[in-house]
Formats: C-alpha cells, sequence, structure tokens
C-alpha cells in the first residue's frame, strides 16, 4: 500500500484520485466474491473493514509521508 500511494502521489495524482481506485479495486473483488459459489456475508465483511483500512493508510501516508 506505501509504495502504492508513493508512486502515485510521485506521479502527481491527488490522494482523493487514490482513494477512488482503492475503492474501484475494492469493488471489483467483491463483484468476483458476488460470482463464486463460496461468497459469504463474512468475506463481504472482512473486504469492508480491508478497504477502510487501505483507506486509512493512504491518507496517512499521503499526507505523512
Amino acid at each position: 500500500m506505501c509504495a502504492y500511494v508513493d508512486e502515485r502521489k510521485h506521479l502527481g495524482v491527488r490522494a482523493e484520485r487514490i482513494m477512488v481506485e482503492i475503492k474501484r479495486i475494492a469493488h471489483a473483488a467483491r463483484e468476483a466474491m458476488f460470482s463464486e459459489s463460496s461468497y459469504s456475508f463474512d468475506a463481504a465483511k472482512r473486504l469492508d473493514v480491508a478497504q477502510q483500512r487501505a483507506i486509512t493508510w493512504c491518507i496517512e501516508r499521503y499526507y505523512g509521508g
């Protein structure tokens, strides 16, 4: 996550845009889960938590690093 944020920041991408990209990745993962028979509410909840943590890390890295 840190390397991704550092690279995108170096390229001049704003933090808001990086967060949108992270949310898009999480959405794609969620869509893939829905298409599989192994989808579960617990897995979706873990993905939501991971997405929120990724957003937090992104903000901390972007503005703190």
